[in-house]
């Protein structure tokens, strides 16, 4: 009985990865692999939910509450069930990634490990510019942060820090069995995230894609920034409640999700990838094989007037909508 174990990281892909495993269930179980429910139940237990999500919630609780006999009792059954057998239970969960600095973390990891006869761990990783600018689109300023400030929260607390989540990957899992891929077009099989993963895998044919959430998408900078300044709006850092409202006012407006690579300042993702050069290539020596993928080439690209632009619409629109409903 094998483990496959696709740690996530926030911001690089967990959500579009999850989405497709639950998509593909069937694809999966027809190859040997058995997918854990939100709950860590198996097909033809109790109670499994066929359709429910990847099990993040169940090892949120485990680290939370620092209780792990409700994980050694699913281990348990897992193992009675599969152990005498070749399948290959698929983990996919990105708070995998979490507390591996202390027992609450490695300790679920060591009851994976020491259940499982042979383990293979896939981390997809994302530059960090890239991941700076993205988590504070998604959550950054809801906090009431400015990108700047955010810039500055993420060093200070060296996130994201994938040299040493791919060092206890390896220490736990064995080198051997660990695999770090760069969200990169070139750095992917087909230069797509889904291919890619099924095909490590061993998957390459009838695979289906889930659809974009509006979830996963991020809002346009400058509606980013607008919104920082009233950010009391915000139940918390995970509220998405005035992005559907947006969405519901202005569907399909083309200012809404539009990218602006150059709001994030060149100076910033010099600063940014300066700050993190040695654990970049101690990653690419170690696990990648080549240091391509942490490199930024500076273009000629400046924050748009046509950005801004289109956000403000999408502002005027929004707050003109909800008014008229209100008269």
């Amino acid at each position: 009985m094998k483990l496959l174990l696709h740690p996530g990281h926030s911001k690089c892909g967990s959500t579009t990865i999850q989405k497709a495993i639950i998509k593909n269930r069937k694809l999966l179980e027809s190859h040997g692999y058995v997918i854990p429910d939100p709950q860590m139940r198996t097909n033809g237990d109790d109670g499994f939910n066929p359709n429910g999500e990847t099990p993040r919630a169940f090892f949120r609780h485990a680290m939370e509450q620092k209780d792990l006999a409700p994980l050694k009792a699913s281990l348990a059954r897992i193992k009675k069930k599969y152990g005498h057998t070749s399948k290959t239970v698929l983990i996919s969960a990105e708070n995998l990634v979490n507390q591996l600095g202390s027992p609450s973390g490695l300790n679920i990891h060591r009851l994976l490990r020491d259940t499982f006869d042979s383990h293979e761990v896939i981390y997809y990783i994302r530059r960090q510019d890239q991941f700076i600018m993205s988590a504070w689109q998604q959550w950054g300023y809801k906090k009431g942060l400015s990108l700047q400030a955010f810039v500055d929260q993420a060093l200070k607390g060296k996130n994201p820090n994938y040299r040493v989540i791919a060092s206890a990957f390896s220490n736990l899992y064995g080198k051997a069995n660990v695999t770090v891929v760069p969200l990169l077009r070139d750095s992917l099989i087909e230069g797509d995230l889904v291919s890619d993963f099924f095909a490590r895998l061993g998957i390459s044919t009838g695979v289906q894609k889930p659809a974009d959430s509006i979830d996963n998408k991020s809002l346009n900078p400058y509606l980013c920034e607008a919104l920082s300044k009233v950010n009391h709006i915000f139940r918390d850092i995970h509220d998405e409640s005035i992005k559907h409202k947006l969405e519901e006012h202005a569907s399909g407006h083309a200012g809404l999700y539009l990218r602006d690579d150059g709001y994030l300042s060149h100076e910033s993702r010099a600063r940014i990838l300066n700050e993190y050069s040695k654990d970049n290539q101690f990653i690419s020596d170690n696990f990648v094989g080549n240091d391509g993928w942490c490199h930024y080439q500076k273009k000629s690209v400046s924050p748009s007037s046509a950005s801004l632009s289109e956000a403000l619409d999408v502002m005027t629109l929004t707050f003109s909508k909800i008014m008229s409903k209100d008269c």
